[in-house]
């Protein structure tokens, strides 16, 4: 059973309005309709697609049919999910002022939906760009640990920089560093350090290399993207560049330094689109991430009507005389794209 915290507990003058609690990612894709939402699923909901060519002939007496169809579908099976905590409201009488935030955690499970990112990672259909990596010299382990490369020219102090290809001599430390990302302090002309406590490696570190977004390459790495658009879906009222807050502030900056005069720092925020592509910049992108896709390309599915998808809040005194209040929710969703050869995966 959940145990509130409480700390100080102590009355010593004027009470403000209000309670200023931690912050909750909110679901802005769906809450901005940048991606489609089936709902009502109970088990199974089947996304149709067609692929065809059309063959331009010359034209003769006798029907001449060239050319080809491909049907296929995928499939969106929402996975069940709940959240359920349950505690003693008596303890909350130790504060003159109380209230309660839910926020999400969700614990390890084999029932599990991979996001949208890893499926196109997967699909061999997805346009993919590599982004251009920098060789780690080295990595020293320590309770913050400190990388080398061979200039720190280009990176700033509260860049995000995601690891990858990371070997040592022995063990498997380095390879777990894989994917992860962090934001880097400078130290000098070669070195950073990043926020992670590496002091227990044991194995030699050999190789590695880190990838970011900033100021110094947000113009270049958008080019990239923008040059790998399909032509077909570029004008398209439904289509976006999708990026995390990183980007948003690496453009900004890039804006503003482009604008050849130190007050474009201080005028009110810019429309971000890229050479007419909207930007939908969202929290939860995952790091030095991009992509570039139609709305109606993106499906989230859930049985947001349906029985599965309820939430409760029940004061137990009154059923089993226990002093508590229990909280549930049970819903459940899955997400998956169509027509990969439409979008654009930058990472």
């Amino acid at each position: 059973m959940a145990t509130p915290t409480i700390s100080p507990n102590t009355y010593a003058g004027k009470d403000l309005e209000g309670i200023i609690a931690q912050s909750v990612l909110r679901g802005r894709t769906i809450e901005n309709g940048l991606i489609s939402v089936h709902t009502d699923i109970d088990s199974r909901a089947v996304v149709k697609t067609m692929a065809n060519t059309i063959n331009v002939q010359d034209s003769v007496a006798a029907f001449n049919s060239a050319g080809s169809m491909t049907l296929g579908e995928k499939y969106l099976d929402p996975k069940k999910f709940m959240e359920a905590v349950e505690y003693d409201y008596q303890s909350l009488n130790a504060t003159w002022y109380a209230g309660q935030l839910s926020k999400i955690t969700v614990s390890a499970s084999s029932n599990v939906v991979t996001g949208l990112i890893p499926l196109m990672e997967a699909g061999s259909d997805v346009n993919k760009l590599d982004s251009t990596k920098v060789a780690m010299a080295d990595f020293t382990p320590g309770a913050v640990s400190v990388i080398e490369v061979a200039s720190t020219a280009n990176l700033q102090t509260g860049d995000v920089v995601t690891l990858s290809s990371c070997l040592g001599f022995t063990g498997t430390e380095f390879s777990d560093l894989d994917g992860t990302s962090y934001p880097i302090t400078v130290i000098d002309g070669t070195t950073f350090s990043i926020p992670f406590n590496s002091s227990g490696f044991t194995s030699t570190f050999t190789s590695g290399n880190i990838n970011y977004i900033n100021a110094s390459n947000a113009l270049a790495v958008l080019t990239s993207v923008y040059n790998g658009l399909s032509e077909s879906v570029e004008d398209d009222p439904d289509f976006y560049i999708f990026g995390n807050k990183g980007l948003g502030k690496a453009y900004s900056l890039a804006q503003a330094a482009a604008a050849n005069g130190a007050g474009s720092y201080y005028i009110g925020a810019k429309e971000l689109d890229f050479l007419g592509n909207r930007l939908a910049i969202l929290p939860f992108v995952s790091p030095n991430t991009i992509v570039a896709a139609n709305v109606s390309n993106l499906h989230f599915g859930t049985a947001l009507d349906a029985e599965w998808n309820n939430v409760s809040i029940l004061p137990q005194y009154e059923v089993t005389g226990d002093r508590t209040v229990r909280y549930r929710c049970d819903y459940a969703f899955d997400v998956n794209y169509t027509n990969g050869e439409d979008i654009v995966l930058f990472r």
